[in-house]
């Protein structure tokens, strides 16, 4: 379970800075 938490974590992490990037490019866009 243990390395499950941390395989979980990363997913969010990519996804959170992903999802960053995303919203710096749309916004620079407009």
């Amino acid at each position: 379970i243990s390395w499950m938490d941390e395989y979980s974590y990363c997913i969010v992490v990519v996804l959170v800075v992903a999802h960053i990037i995303a919203s710096h490019r749309i916004a620079q866009k407009e």
